[in-house]
């Protein structure tokens, strides 16, 4: 292929590019009009008053301490967290209602990187502040991990609401770590 036969080639190539990323850009507008638009909708259960909804969503929190069921053996997401991605009005109203988030599953991801680590501490912290005053059931999978300092921040977050749990599951590698600091006083409730 001569130099001028490639440098027309390049030029075509870098046209079709262009092409392709201004279609990205205007299919990515319409997937987030579209979005919008599911978002604005009212489906028959946004008629229902707010306390019924409540009572609806809360057959769907999990009834039972099974560590696979729990999520520790899967990847799903907690129903809170999906409740509150269906639209505005279930966001609001989960996000608000106390006794949807006094039962804490959490499995410490022992390969996350660092930002994974920290958005773990974020979600435990504001996972407790959700609950308000009420009692918490707490299920850990602690994972073997090398991040002593995330871990750390969980349990001190947890350790300072000490006084609320109901009950305290603790489970997997790491919990020698948990129990070798509650020894030592470093962990005080």
């Amino acid at each position: 292929m001569a130099s001028s036969d490639r440098q027309q080639r390049r030029i075509t190539v870098e046209v079709e590019l262009a092409s392709a990323v201004a279609r990205i850009s205007q299919l990515q507008l319409e997937l987030f009009d579209i979005r919008q638009r599911l978002n604005d909708t009212t489906p028959i259960l946004d008629m229902l008053p707010e306390d019924v909804m409540v009572e609806v969503f809360q057959y769907l929190l999990p009834s039972h301490p099974d560590p696979e069921i729990a999520g520790y053996g899967c990847s799903l997401k907690p129903i809170q967290l999906t409740l509150g991605a269906v639209c505005r009005t279930w966001r609001s109203i989960t996000w608000s209602f106390p006794a949807f988030w006094k039962e804490l599953r959490f499995t410490f991801a022992a390969k996350s990187d660092d930002a994974q680590a920290e958005i773990q501490v974020d979600l435990v912290q504001e996972w407790v502040r959700r609950t308000g005053n009420l009692p918490l059931q707490i299920s850990l999978l602690l994972r073997k991990t090398k991040k002593h300092a995330v871990l750390d921040g969980i349990l001190r977050i947890l350790l300072q609401e000490c006084q609320r749990w109901r009950s305290l599951e603790v489970a997997g590698k790491a919990t020698h770590r948990l129990r070798k600091k509650m020894f030592e006083g470093s962990y005080i409730c």
